[in-house]
């Protein structure tokens, strides 16, 4: 727990813009909100709720700075306090759909006769 607690500040002092910077802080965040209120955690029930929207908010902006990998996204462990969450779940919809859905090699698909 003490490992996540150093990496996750590392946010408010750093403040990485890289995309897979923002996502391994958005794990630690995610594991100290998934063991809130664990006997031994050191980490109160009441502050899970507050970590887990800070790993929210340091996935969004991961992906808004080019972090992408939906099939890392998909096994990672350290994201399982997150999965049962509805703004997870559309984030990883988001992510997963085509940027062009309709393009055909390379090429959009659309008014072609």
């Amino acid at each position: 727990m003490a490992s996540w607690r150093r990496a996750g500040a590392t946010d408010e002092h750093v403040r990485a813009s890289l995309g897979e910077a923002l996502y391994y802080l958005a794990g630690c965040h995610a594991r100290l909100g998934g063991i809130a209120g664990a006997a031994g955690s050191g980490l109160p029930a009441s502050e899970g709720p507050a970590e887990l929207d800070r790993a929210m908010a340091l996935l969004r902006r991961a992906a808004e700075n080019g972090y992408g990998n939906v099939s890392e996204m998909r096994r990672d462990p350290d994201l399982d306090p997150l999965r049962g969450r509805p703004d997870f779940q559309a984030m990883m919809a988001d992510l997963a759909f085509p940027a062009q859905p309709f393009a055909i090699d390379g090429e959009l698909g659309l008014n072609q006769a």
